[in-house]
């Protein structure tokens, strides 16, 4: 049992800390800093339920992954993503999960990028110039590369895929939550309109390239100041109504249709100095049905819980 003193002391500095970062404006945003380079870790864990919610299958992955700055210039950033280490697991309940490394995962990579706020306030590290980080012109154009095109067209791939889109989605996250003006007081809740109602179409092989994925309307609150291991935060949480997907696999591939809806919910913990994202969680929950190739409908519903958080902030790769 913890000593009752040390727990009061404990509990003084937190209240001292959100105290002092109760001073802080909002929004934040994210504003770039030395430490270009971080390790995120990233859990996700997928239920199959059945019709009465009971789990009868579970699937998980847990990971490590390298994000770098690759450039800082004006407001855009291209960023790129490194797999460190990647565990599946499965089984019919938690005491029957068997793990396996895939050792195929280690070192794949990703591209997406990030977006830098200006509000016109000082702080201890702004954002880089374009002259003065790449002599007039950034080095990279932004954009999103996730095709894993050296790997085997795969079920573990297409997990692997899943994860990789849950990054860069946090990090999507994480640059619009932070600098929407209709979050800049505690309780506040707005539509993020940025990712609201948004189309994506998806680039798994063996999909027909007319399968997709719609959001729904995404709304998001600002529910306070917290401190997530030993760093002052503030804390978003969001949440998407109905989103719809439809995937239909290749003609020459097999005869294979999903068509459904996807709710999904969580939290967000930004780090207030810098406005990166320090920790997050996602829930969603998949209600479809599958049109097998001897035309029987099959319902099918999941359950999806990802976690991720930051451990490591430095200012290369090499330290």
């Amino acid at each position: 049992m913890q000593d009752p003193a040390n727990t009061l002391q404990a509990r003084q500095s937190l209240a001292a800390k959100i105290n002092e970062i109760r001073g802080y404006p909002l929004p934040r945003g994210l504003h770039y800093t030395e430490a270009a380079h971080q390790r995120y870790l990233i859990e996700m864990s997928i239920d199959y339920l059945t019709p009465k919610g009971a789990v009868y299958k579970r699937e998980a992955l847990s990971a490590r992954y390298a994000r770098t700055i690759l450039d800082a210039a004006f407001f855009v950033a291209p960023v790129k993503y490194v797999w460190e280490c990647v565990v599946f697991s499965s089984g019919q309940n938690q005491a029957s999960m068997k793990s396996i490394d895939w050792k195929f995962a280690q070192g794949e990579s990703f591209r997406s990028f990030l977006l830098f706020s200006d509000n016109g306030r000082d702080l201890p590290h702004p954002a880089r110039s374009a002259s003065a980080s790449t002599g007039g012109a950034m080095q990279e154009l932004p954009r999103i590369e996730l095709d894993y095109a050296s790997l085997p067209k795969a079920p573990a791939v297409n997990l692997l895929r899943v994860l990789s889109w849950d990054v860069i989605t946090f990090d999507m996250f994480t640059s619009q939550l932070g600098t929407l003006a209709e979050l800049n007081q505690l309780g506040a809740t707005t539509e993020v309109t940025a990712m609201s109602n948004t189309l994506g179409q998806f680039d798994f092989p063996q999909y027909s390239p007319a399968s997709f994925f719609k959001n729904g309307t995404l709304t998001a609150t600002c529910v306070g100041y917290g401190v997530w291991k030993g760093k002052p935060c503030v804390i978003y949480e969001y949440s998407c109504g109905r989103s719809e997907f439809d995937v239909h696999a290749e003609p020459e591939v097999a005869s294979l249709k999903q068509q459904g809806s996807s709710f999904y919910s969580g939290k967000l913990w930004l780090d207030i100095e810098s406005g990166d994202l320090a920790a997050g969680d996602m829930t969603e929950t998949i209600i479809a049905t599958v049109i097998r190739s001897d035309k029987k409908v099959v319902p099918v519903q999941k359950r999806r819980r990802v976690c991720v958080e930051c451990i490591e902030r430095r200012e290369s790769p090499d330290e």
